[in-house]
């Protein structure tokens, strides 16, 4: 992975595969592993975690199969993982991937049927244009009008 000042962002899921699927084709991203089956066993080691990843930029987007055992895997500290909630008015509220232009990746993601929980707005408080999806396990995603880094700029 390197050295990076933001390396990576650890999500649960239900579904490692079809969480990654989601993020390839909504958001055109690419997992580093193919489809992988849920390990059996109880996840106290590597070989027993299910997950991917997908690195965007120098940061890593990494899924794992949600601890949903009993007794919690070693390396969780809490207990088992049952239910999911919704990202949005939660601490971390939200992620955000940019595109140069969004209309067309709006357009696409509403023809197949992803959840749109704000449309696209001018937020000129903001001085940007953007909208909202839910992506899988109720994870908002905003989706910003700009242009790319480095020809972006971070003033």
């Amino acid at each position: 992975m390197g050295q990076h000042r933001f390396a990576h962002v650890h999500f649960f899921c239900t579904d490692v595969n079809d969480t990654v699927a989601w993020y390839e084709k909504h958001l055109g991203l690419k997992a580093r592993a193919p489809k992988r089956a849920k390990p059996p066993g109880d996840m106290a080691t590597l070989a027993g975690i299910w997950m991917n990843f997908i690195q965007v930029d120098n940061v890593q987007m990494i899924f794992f199969g949600k601890p949903d055992v009993t007794p919690a895997p070693p390396w969780c500290s809490d207990p088992p993982l049952v239910d999911i909630h919704p990202t949005k008015g939660r601490p971390i509220d939200r992620i955000a991937f940019s595109y140069r232009d969004i209309g067309p990746v709006f357009d696409w993601m509403k023809a197949e049927g992803a959840t749109i929980l704000e449309p696209i707005a001018e937020r000129p408080q903001y001085k940007m244009k953007s909208f909202i999806v839910e992506g899988p396990e109720k994870v908002s995603i905003e989706v910003v009008e700009a242009r790319p880094v480095p020809e972006g700029s971070w003033e």
